[in-house]
């Protein structure tokens, strides 16, 4: 008994791996299309957050006193 209900979910989940590739590969346009979007939100969003982090550190100043050469 256990080992029949096994089988069984084995091959719905065969059955739903099958279903997702067929389901992207039937809309590979519309993640196609998606991919410029995703990608400018990447670059414009995500990238400049490391310049608020280094705008918002709270830095040491270190004085050096002494002779400047130049």
């Amino acid at each position: 008994m256990q080992n029949m209900a096994s089988k069984k979910i084995m091959e719905r989940n065969k059955l739903n791996k099958a279903s997702l590739k067929k389901i992207f590969f039937d809309n590979y346009q519309l993640y196609l299309l998606m991919l410029p979007g995703i990608i400018a939100t990447f670059i414009f969003s995500y990238i400049p957050m490391y310049g608020v982090q280094i705008a918002l550190k709270t830095f040491v100043r270190v004085v050096v006193y002494g002779e400047v050469n130049g």
